[in-house]
């Protein structure tokens, strides 16, 4: 992805996107299921 600093790929949308979010660059996920993977942040 260009957001994460990839100097081919052109993503402009996920760009724009994660500019107006949040990005994480190093996560875990404690449960394979999304509910508790939310309820951990």
């Amino acid at each position: 992805m260009g957001c994460a600093g990839h100097p081919f790929v052109q993503t402009p949308h996920l760009d724009t996107l994660a500019s107006m979010g949040t990005r994480f660059e190093n996560t875990y996920c404690p449960y394979p299921l999304c509910a508790p993977s939310r309820a951990a942040f």
